[in-house]
């Protein structure tokens, strides 16, 4: 009976969803299990796995930390990330500061290994459980047939002495009253003797088995203890009601950080979406923040797509309210009448701080700000750097001494321009490096965010028909164009310290040449992917002036419209000397076996005429033409604005009688192929990417050292010699001399044919 109520115990246990928690265990346990045997860091694993059970069995919140620092001391060695050693000889305070300390990943894996322990915990408690059960059902049962034993043996003993008796009376002693009575009395004390052993037999058992239920009756409170301080440390790890939900549902809460190093960012799409967030915009009352920002975080707030708790804070040197800041931002807001109530949601969520941008006071009310809104519990904090480069070293050591979250990740988003040439930007480097993690920093471009930009990834790894003729053999020529219709209308002064270069060339142009030019990554895993980026970026040898071509606008007095009137110079804000090119073209050879010989023709330029960025790969001419010269070359265009669209230019026979020959298309045109659809801006796929942990389409350090090498020497060349950019007119192509120089480079420009929307 006994062994019955312990099975009914079990089942008990075993229901309310206790099972979630231990198949997560023991799939945990599992996996540290079989990295333990692996001969690289596997004795890390290995001493982590002996201490678990001694952790397990006094579970108590000063344990916990120390088991969760050393599997996640495991974890980032074997992911080749700096380990701490909070754990190792220090007081309990001393250790709570170092792990406030971590590194934003480190802190991440820590938190994510904090909650793996109560799980491997529960599976080993249940587990040690289970087994002591078995066994003392198992004993028990053995103790009863060895009662059972003994008792048959005792009785059969006695009925065997009995027989003696009889048989030795009958044969040896005579017959008598007096004998048979002597005989029923030695009978009689031998019946008694068996009785009493049997007796002693049952108490025995019953006392073993008395104290055994007492021994397993502690044990199974002390193992309830266990089980529910566990309990709740998941539910306040995942802040839902302990084993409410199914096995899936509670993965779900859980980064599978044991069986993949990218820790859930390879696909950039989880965020921690029951932890509070603070999202800081530093210089919110800037241009970029009403046009950019703010709408952005309006749009991903209407579409659901930020974590439920997300307070928005401002931050900027005017003195303004949040609904000043709010009519600031309302024309870029794009809000529709069905959207009114939801707007007014958004700005219930905003909060406005004043302050400067050196001053450690003014950081530290920004932090007390924050801490409001994150009531003591985990927060994650992520800053927007919407402010001039000067300002840079000063925020950023501000922000570090202050305000850096205690618990949760801090993340940066830095807006180019990222330095003025390699030794600012170095500098820049520097001093971020020297206060954040590279994990922590955010480098945003937002060309990277563009939909046919993101594409090419796409295209060029997730189709075999293109990758053979991907190289030099085939491809004749890759041109790059950005092109705006439009000048600098007022913003000169802006401008004219940057240049067309810095401003366009030397970061979107260059990233989308990196793109298209690089090898196939080893996984879609951001590090990989920036890694072919900087291999074939080092292929590159620095700029020379003679493979580029300069150029400034002027004035076309013909014009229709008024603007196109003035030039470049007749902007107030621009200095009446200033030779800052506003259009550029450069050619780049990539020095490697796919690209030797390939120009890469990256074209930009102010007052052109069209607003067009695109990327157009031209194929060389077919060799043994026998049609008289007639064919063009084939070339494959991937417009990322406006319209996005990839489409392929061929040779067709025209329709009809006739065998003539015309040029055509294979069209992908999004809004034709894709009808009603509406394509994220590229500002709301990257600060996405931020809330989620995904550094895929941002700028690692090495990539901008790289830029600023190969662009460098020709931008202090310009500076010191003071090279005098070619005139064009607003509203034309450009430099006559920039068409001439890119067909000395195998680009060939027909002038006769004209895309069409369908």
């Amino acid at each position: 009976m006994i062994w019955l109520l312990f099975l009914f115990i079990h089942e008990i246990l075993s229901n309310n969803g206790n099972t979630i928690l231990k198949n997560l265990g023991e799939k945990e346990y599992s996996l540290i299990k079989a990295k333990s045997s692996l001969p690289q860091h596997g004795k890390c694993w290995h001493m982590a796995l002996q201490t678990l059970q001694d952790s397990c069995d006094k579970l108590n919140d000063y344990e916990h930390s120390l088991l969760a620092l050393r599997l996640a001391n495991c974890f980032l060695e074997d992911s080749g990330h700096i380990t701490y050693d909070c754990h190792l000889n220090q007081l309990e305070d001393e250790r709570r500061k170092c792990i406030n300390e971590m590194g934003d990943r480190a802190f991440s894996v820590y938190n994510e290994f904090y909650i793996h322990a109560t799980h491997i915990c529960f599976f080993l408690n249940h587990e040690a459980w289970q087994s002591e059960i078995d066994n003392t059902i198992n004993f028990s049962s053995k103790r009863t047939v060895d009662a059972r034993v003994t008792l048959f043996s005792i009785l059969s003993l006695n009925i065997v002495i009995e027989r003696i008796l009889v048989q030795y009376y009958n044969r040896t002693v005579p017959q008598s009253p007096d004998n048979k009575a002597q005989l029923l009395s030695t009978t009689w004390l031998y019946r008694n003797i068996a009785l009493i052993l049997c007796a002693i037999t049952l108490i025995c058992t019953y006392y073993y088995y008395k104290d055994k239920h007492l021994e397993n009756c502690k044990t199974l409170q002390r193992i309830e203890q266990q089980l529910n301080v566990i309990q709740k440390t998941v539910a306040v790890s995942n802040n839902i009601e302990p084993i409410q939900t199914s096995t899936e549902e509670s993965l779900q809460y859980i980064r599978q950080s044991l069986t993949s190093e990218e820790m859930d960012h390879l696909e950039g799409t989880h965020f921690d979406r029951l932890i509070p967030h603070l999202f800081v915009t530093l210089g919110a009352s800037g241009d970029l923040a009403k046009k950019k920002i703010y709408p952005t975080l309006w749009w991903l707030f209407r579409d659901n797509l930020l974590p439920k708790p997300t307070t928005f804070i401002g931050y900027a040197r005017s003195k303004l309210t949040v609904q000043q800041l709010r009519e600031k931002c309302h024309p870029y807001m794009k809000v529709k009448s069905s959207e009114e109530e939801k707007y007014e949601e958004f700005w219930k969520l905003n909060h406005y701080v004043a302050g400067v941008y050196d001053k450690r006071d003014d950081f530290e009310r920004l932090d007390r700000e924050l801490q409001k809104y994150e009531q003591g519990q985990v927060a994650h904090r992520l800053f927007y750097l919407a402010l001039p480069p000067s300002v840079f070293e000063s925020v950023t050591l501000r922000l570090r001494l202050t305000c850096m979250g205690n618990k949760g990740w801090t993340r940066i988003i830095i807006e180019k321009p990222f330095g003025h040439d390699a030794i600012s930007s170095q500098k820049l480097s520097e001093n971020l490096a020297s206060l954040f993690s590279e994990e922590q920093i955010y480098r945003i471009d937002h060309y990277l965010g563009k939909e046919m930009v993101q594409n090419l990834m796409t295209l060029r790894f997730g189709n075999r028909v293109f990758n053979p003729s991907w190289n030099r053999d085939n491809i004749a020529s890759v041109q790059i164009t950005f092109k705006e219709p439009f000048g600098t209308q007022g913003r000169g002064g802006y401008f004219d310290e940057f240049g067309i270069i810095r401003d366009v060339m030397q970061n979107h142009l260059l990233q989308i040449l990196s793109l298209v030019a690089m090898e196939k990554p080893a996984s879609c895993h951001p590090d990989d992917i920036r890694n072919e980026k900087v291999k074939v970026l080092r292929c590159i040898k620095e700029l020379q002036l003679e493979n580029v071509i300069l150029g400034q606008y002027v004035g076309d007095p013909d014009a229709e419209d008024p603007e196109a009137h003035l030039g470049y110079l007749d902007d107030p804000t621009v200095p009446t000397s200033s030779n800052t090119p506003t259009f550029a073209l450069a050619v780049l050879k990539i020095n490697n076996e796919r690209w030797d010989g390939v120009p890469f023709i990256l074209r930009c330029g102010k007052a052109l005429n069209e607003r067009k960025a695109e990327v157009r790969i031209q194929y060389h001419d077919v060799p043994g033409d026998i049609f008289d010269g007639k064919p063009k070359r084939n070339e494959m265009v991937i417009r990322v604005q406006p319209g996005e669209a990839l489409y392929i230019k061929m040779m067709t026979k025209s329709p009809g009688i006739t065998f003539d020959m015309e040029e055509t298309e294979l069209d992908l045109t999004y809004g034709n192929r894709y009808k009603d659809l509406k394509l994220p801006d590229a500002y709301e796929r990257l600060i996405l990417d931020v809330f989620c942990g995904s550094q895929m389409h941002f700028v690692r350090n090495d990539e901008l050292q790289e830029a600023w090498r190969i662009f460098t020497p020709l931008l202090h060349r310009i500076e010191k010699e003071k090279i005098q950019p070619v005139p064009y007119k607003y509203g034309s192509r450009g430099p006559k001399e920039a068409d001439d120089m890119a067909k000395r480079n195998n680009f060939a420009y027909y002038g006769s044919y004209k895309w069409v929307k369908p």
